[in-house]
């Protein structure tokens, strides 16, 4: 009797924790929850520009880190969609609840790193609490998001925030108030 107890609690950790577990755009494992974030992101006075050397998708994108360092790649994106169309609303579902950095971005210049789509070249704005279009990872504030609850945002990226290239001569920097 122990032996099929033991066997039904198996059976059913099994099932519940593989409903626990999705893959993102990148196809890594991400830990789901039942939380939303739904982010308008106006980005009209760049649409339409080309870098002709590495084209970039042409896509908006919203990422969502539980870190954020003064570089696009210091830490892995968590969560991420894109959208078809410029200007638009980008829906992430399934998150875990918690506090995440949000960055959303145009996809403006290409670049080789499949698993971070944002390089130096595109234009950016990181979620703060006092601007809905702030450039700075100093400004940067945490989202709250909840659990049943669909967070809304709305976010400005103009052409005046773009991601450089640091002094070093690598890496997809932020812009910095120094």
């Amino acid at each position: 009797m122990k032996k099929i107890i033991s066997l039904v609690l198996l059976i059913l950790n099994l099932i519940f924790f593989s409903g626990c577990v999705m893959e993102d755009d990148d196809n890594e494992s991400v830990a789901t929850g039942n939380a939303s974030i739904k982010v308008t992101v106006n980005s009209n006075d760049i649409w339409g520009t080309e870098d002709e050397e590495d084209p970039g998708t042409k896509k908006n994108y919203v990422y969502l880190y539980e870190d954020l360092g003064s570089k696009s790649s210091s830490y892995p994106k968590k969560y991420s969609n894109s959208s078809e169309t410029n200007s638009g609303i980008i829906t992430i579902e399934n998150i875990v609840p918690g506090d995440y950095y949000l960055v959303v971005f145009y996809d403006y210049s290409g670049g080789s790193k499949e698993d971070n789509v944002l390089n130096r070249g595109d234009y950016y704005s990181i979620y703060s609490s006092t601007s809905n279009e702030n450039p700075y990872v100093e400004d940067a504030s945490k989202v709250s998001i909840s659990e049943n609850i669909i967070q809304e945002l709305e976010i400005n990226i103009t052409s005046g925030n773009v991601l450089g290239k640091s002094g070093s001569g690598n890496g997809r920097v932020f812009m910095t108030k120094e």
